[in-house]
């Protein structure tokens, strides 16, 4: 009797272990990891002068976005879309306002730091950007060196419409299910207007993917760009690197 409840106990502490260790349960350093974050902030002005007089029209928008290395300088990642707004300019200047655009990220210390577009992926819906008036300064995320395993589990830091404060960032968490159509990965992890360019890591902080978009019906099936394309797209290119800053206006 005594052995066999020895051996039933046996099993249960290796069916534990083995299921505990199966899965990223855990963020190791979230502290860490947390400091990399920044909340974008857009703001576009249109100005159109009608008899003498300037009118002006503000729009703004919040999302999110990360640290990251490249070309040896610190750069934000983020979604595209939040560095393009010609959707919204174009029609504008062909009613005669003049645009102008002003993106800013703010970290987790509630510095402001005025950015400038140095890449673009429309197809990936990947931006970079750097510090437009001087360099960045802050922590910056390491990409993967493997991509991200169905099932397994992943961490997101965002700012979901605009919550966010210096030192408070919402942490999300969901599981990778693989790429969608080919294209998309497709992550189980709660997203909303303003999570977009928020950084998907592992357990070990490391990046494996971005939030670019949501599922219309339901907010927990959220869309990234795959490690591949991050990985192509962050690639130490000195052809890339040596390209002008782009003005999108």
């Amino acid at each position: 009797m005594i052995l066999r409840t020895l051996k039933v106990c046996l099993l249960m502490f290796l069916f534990f272990c083995i299921s505990s260790c199966a899965h990223n349960t855990v963020l190791s350093n979230p502290a860490k990891v947390k400091k990399t974050f920044v909340k974008m902030d857009v703001m576009i002005t249109l100005v159109k002068t009608v008899d003498g007089q300037d009118r002006k029209l503000n729009a703004g928008s919040v999302a999110s976005g990360a640290g990251v290395l490249y070309g040896n300088e610190i750069h934000i990642l983020t979604a595209n879309h939040v560095c393009d707004y010609s959707d919204v300019v174009n029609p504008a200047k062909q009613l005669g306002y003049v645009p102008s655009i002003k993106i800013s990220a703010i970290d987790v210390t509630g510095e402001r730091h005025v950015l400038e577009v140095v890449k673009q992926n429309e197809e990936a819906d990947l931006c970079l950007l750097k510090g437009k008036d001087k360099k960045l300064d802050i922590p910056t995320l390491e990409l993967s060196s493997d991509p991200p395993s169905k099932n397994e589990k992943y961490f997101n830091f965002a700012a979901p419409a605009g919550v966010f404060n210096p030192g408070v960032v919402p942490l999300y968490e969901g599981r990778y299910a693989g790429i969608f159509y080919g294209v998309y990965a497709l992550y189980t992890i709660p997203v909303y207007p303003g999570s977009s360019g928020s950084p998907i890591v592992n357990s070990s902080g490391e990046l494996v993917g971005m939030v670019h978009s949501v599922h219309r019906n339901f907010h927990h099936v959220s869309f990234s760009a795959t490690h591949e394309q991050l990985s192509i797209f962050l690639a130490n290119i000195k052809n890339d690197a040596k390209r002008p800053v782009l003005h999108l206006f």
